[in-house]
């Protein structure tokens, strides 16, 4: 995910924190941005070539291969809740959002661990624009609340 691609300065794309990344169906890494480095501590060569579930918390798992079961080419999958292993050993809980092709899924996730912490709950968060019903967020991401933020 070059810059070049997006049309950005060099260097723009380490000003996201939101996690980007592509992989195969075999759930190898092809490519992470800059924020898996902020984010989670890993560079994208330690990533490239890595499964996505050496990362993943063995308690989310199976609901994790649930997910990407539940995706086939052209599907899309909003608000799904995970933890992913950080580096130093500890997990963050991320928010993905995916969408699969023919041979790549492509994702993006949101590190929510701070809101997760204030009450033992993950959360969805919602920007303006982009409402999505309650019951949907609450069956994809297990959440007790959903939160509105205000831009």
């Amino acid at each position: 995910m070059t810059s070049d691609a997006n049309n950005l300065p060099q260097g723009a794309e380490r000003l996201s924190k939101e996690l980007t990344l592509r992989s195969n169906w075999d759930c190898a890494f092809l490519d992470t941005n800059a924020a898996w480095l902020q984010v989670l501590g890993w560079d994208t060569s330690e990533l490239r070539g890595k499964k996505y579930f050496d990362l993943v918390h063995s308690e989310d798992f199976e609901k994790t291969c649930q997910e990407l079961g539940r995706m086939t080419a052209g599907g899309t999958r909003l608000g799904f809740c995970n933890r992913v292993r950080h580096k130093d050993g500890s997990c963050c809980w991320i928010s993905w959002t995916a969408i699969a092709g023919e041979e790549i899924v492509y994702a993006t996730g949101w590190d929510i661990s701070a809101q997760e912490a204030t009450d033992g709950i993950p959360h969805i968060f919602l920007w303006l624009g982009n409402v999505v019903p309650r019951e949907f967020a609450l069956g994809h991401c297990q959440a007790a609340s959903v939160r509105v933020l205000i831009a």
